[in-house]
């Protein structure tokens, strides 16, 4: 079976960033707020991988990164209410970062900007919000040639939570929302049917899980 896992080093890091970190306080209005704020506006967000980020497919490959993060922002002031973009993730990153069983070197990079929506209509003072990452696209090619190339990409929306209390984003998925389309490596982004020396199909399908933990300029993010 295979599968494709991406884990970080800096998890330890992050898990200790949170230990002893105040619980963040909701305010019950129902909007996004940030430090007490729901005024209508944008902040600044960043945040580290807590534990393993894993891409398992129906058909996949196994690949590593030794780190992962991710910048956006955060709309202040949006009501909570199912469908609505409560925040962006215009960067989320990997660095050393290798797949299939070959160990190819590899680049992962987020194309585009990831919408963060809302699930449903939580209440307000909700602890655990449920969410969607739209317009996911991801890409992953190989900083090396053939034989060793490999360029593909991952679309898709992702299913998860945020946790008010812990302040995560928790990306939970298991029915394979992310489609896999194959590039020719050539730089011309021509589509192929199979790469990564046959490891990795057009048609392919794959769930993406893993916890960020987050940092929001101005305080604590609640709703």
């Amino acid at each position: 079976m295979r599968s494709i896992a991406v884990k970080s080093l800096s998890a330890l890091a992050g898990a200790a960033l949170l230990i002893g970190a105040p619980a963040a306080m909701a305010t019950g209005s129902g909007k996004v707020t940030v430090g007490g704020v729901d005024t209508v506006g944008t902040n600044a967000a960043s945040g580290t991988n807590v534990g393993d980020l894993t891409f398992d497919s129906d058909a996949g490959v196994p690949m590593t990164c030794t780190s992962s993060s991710i910048t956006g922002t955060v709309n202040r002031g949006t009501a909570v209410v199912n469908g609505a973009t409560i925040g962006n993730i215009s960067n989320l990153g990997f660095t050393g970062c290798t797949a299939t069983d070959f160990l190819y070197p590899v680049t992962v990079a987020s194309k585009g900007t990831w919408a963060i929506k809302v699930v449903g209509n939580p209440a307000p003072k909700a602890n655990i919000v449920n969410i969607e990452i739209a317009n996911v696209t991801a890409q992953v090619k190989s900083t090396g040639s053939a034989p060793l190339a490999c360029d593909f990409e991952a679309t898709g929306t992702v299913p998860g939570t945020f946790n008010v209390s812990t302040q995560r984003i928790t990306i939970a998925s298991t029915a394979f929302p992310l489609n896999l389309q194959a590039f020719n490596g050539a730089g011309t982004k021509t589509p192929a049917s199979s790469t990564c020396a046959g490891e990795v199909l057009t048609g392919d399908k794959a769930n993406m899980n893993g916890v960020f933990s987050l940092s929001v300029t101005g305080g604590a993010l609640s709703f």
